[in-house]
């Protein structure tokens, strides 16, 4: 029987951010069962990823490369091809006004005929930064017997609403939540589709993370010191590195001696952030370790990973922890609950930052509880066995 031909849009694969990741794993863990082509509307692929051979590519649009892919993604571009990306960039913005972007994806060209089309990457309507044309190029690019949109994060805290989902998903078949959570969620805003959207849990590349945590040595110095590590968007909004800071702050001023905190990523707001802990005095607690394109031994080696979000859809970072035996502490975002065991595999506190700061003080004064949570890890391991029966189920 011949495989089933499933395209999979994707706005480009950048080396930082979970999207790109998952879209990655995916292609990894299911291209042996199905004939995959992969479109690339923003034609950039990073280097840090291997996709299998037997996948076919579509490249996209290099003007759309040029005004929406972050510059320090493009830093090997030459210097003709730098002149000519930021003079689109400027036109775009200044003259264009972003007139030409639909040109741009019509001229992206998908031949054939496919039993699905996924639109991988996701909006976000509250923020100017997201930008995603695989709803765009699934809906009106393709043919395909079934077409599949894709949900990342909590879609109200996305800027969902009915009206907006109404206007961009009725001509989806399937639209995918990576969470029970965000499926719930969804079904609340737009009942009317509730019986087409399903839950499809982001893909791990299980044993590439337990290779790649052993590629350096531990980045922590041996100081009897309990080791927090937070890898995500170094930003406030969503992530809530300021949780972090003024935590420790408290922490500080407390008289607590025994932990320190790295932080591993990036953003716009970096900077500020890095002056802010500066300012607080709390350069000797605080470390930022930038941009890591391996952040595994961050996890490997550390006592606890920590994510302080408002809100997530189900955080790659916590699945990454879980498989190389970290425990895990975190706030109460949605769907906190569906990936971590309370009390088992680390601890889930309330969303705000009283009980945060709690939860912390809690590890400093009895961290024995970490060794308990590890070996939980260890003998409840993780799998993509549900993921993939969810993800063949839908086709």
């Amino acid at each position: 029987m011949p495989k089933k031909k499933i395209l999979i849009s994707v706005t480009y694969l950048k080396e930082i951010g979970g999207i790109s990741t998952a879209a990655v794993n995916l292609l990894n863990e299911i291209h042996d069962k199905y004939d995959i082509t992969l479109c690339v509307p923003c034609d950039f692929i990073s280097e840090k990823y291997q996709l299998p051979n037997d996948i076919k590519v579509i490249s996209g649009s290099k003007y759309l490369c040029d005004i929406i892919t972050d510059r320090k993604f493009l830093w090997q571009q030459s210097l003709l091809r730098k002149m000519i990306r930021n003079i689109r960039r400027l036109s775009n913005h200044y003259i264009f006004r972003g007139r030409l972007i639909p040109k741009a994806l019509k001229e992206i060209k998908v031949a054939g005929e496919y039993d699905a089309a996924i639109a991988f990457a996701d909006f976000a309507y509250n923020s100017k930064q997201r930008k995603c044309f695989d709803y765009e190029i699934v809906l009106n690019q393709v043919r395909a017997k079934k077409k599949i949109a894709w949900i990342h994060n909590d879609p109200e805290k996305l800027g969902w609403d009915k009206s907006l989902i109404e206007q961009k998903l009725s001509g989806f078949d399937t639209i995918v939540n990576v969470s029970k959570y965000g499926k719930k969620i969804f079904d609340e805003m737009a009942p009317q589709f509730s019986k087409k959207s399903s839950v499809v849990y982001n893909f791990y590349n299980i044993e590439k993370i337990k290779y790649l945590s052993t590629q350096f040595q531990n980045p922590f110095a041996n100081n009897g010191k309990i080791h927090f590590v937070t890898v995500a968007r170094i930003q406030r909004e969503q992530k809530r590195i300021d949780r972090i800071i003024y935590t420790c702050k408290r922490l500080s001023k407390a008289g607590y001696k025994n932990f320190d905190w790295t932080l591993v990523g990036s953003s716009s707001e970096i900077e500020y952030l890095k002056n802010l802990v500066s300012e607080l005095g709390l350069s000797s607690i605080i470390k930022f370790a930038g941009l890591q394109k391996n952040p595994y031994p961050y996890f490997r080696y550390a006592d606890a990973s920590v994510l302080s979000s408002e809100y997530e859809g189900l955080s790659m970072t916590l699945r990454e922890s879980q498989i190389l035996y970290t425990p895990i502490l975190l706030t109460n975002f949605g769907a906190a609950k569906e990936a971590v065991e309370n009390g088992k595999q680390g601890i889930i506190c309330d969303n705000n930052k009283e009980a945060f700061y709690n939860m912390i003080k809690s590890v400093l004064d009895k961290p024995i509880c970490l060794s308990i949570y590890r070996e939980y890890l260890k003998k409840n391991q993780i799998s993509n066995e549900v993921a993939l029966h969810q993800f063949d189920s839908l086709l």
